[in-house]
């Protein structure tokens, strides 16, 4: 008999009590860890297809790492940040004009030749005058002083 102030409780009813709530709190632990060595077991069978294909795709980013590297110390890291921009400029201006005249790259691809030449003709003009922009842009806020100067008139 286990004696509490005021009660009296028969052991065995505490203890049988006390041993179901751990038999239920064991078996919902070794559930948890049954499903989570299933998860881990799951995620480390991994077929040699899918493997092959990490190791590939591993390899290409790498040689193409590589290919940038090789490239930028080849032409030097201004001339090729520069060229970056240019490229990036030259798709966002030709982007902009296919779309202005309604053109799709899939549209362009199935227009007449003479089509393609008059368009890429445009584009060409467009970027032009966005790198004239960009140029006097970039001049304007490297010396704005110049801007001061610019309306001063010489009086004898």
């Amino acid at each position: 008999m286990i004696i509490i102030p005021d009660k009296t409780y028969p052991a065995n009813a505490i203890g049988a009590t006390s041993l179901q709530g751990n038999q239920t709190s064991n078996q919902e632990t070794q559930a948890h860890n049954n499903r989570a060595a299933r998860i881990v077991e799951d995620k480390v069978e991994i077929s040699s297809e899918a493997l092959d294909a990490y190791e590939a795709s591993l390899k290409a980013r790498n040689e193409a790492q590589n290919a940038l590297t090789e490239k930028i110390m080849s032409k030097g890291f201004l001339d090729w940040a520069e060229e970056v921009n240019r490229e990036k400029l030259e798709a966002e201006v030709r982007a902009q004009v296919l779309s202005s005249m309604g053109y799709s790259e899939e549209d362009y691809a199935t227009l007449e030749a003479e089509v393609q030449q008059r368009i890429e003709q445009i584009i060409k003009e467009k970027i032009e005058e966005k790198i004239e922009e960009e140029l006097a842009k970039k001049l304007k806020e490297s010396n704005p002083e110049n801007d001061q100067f610019a309306n001063i008139s010489f009086r004898k």
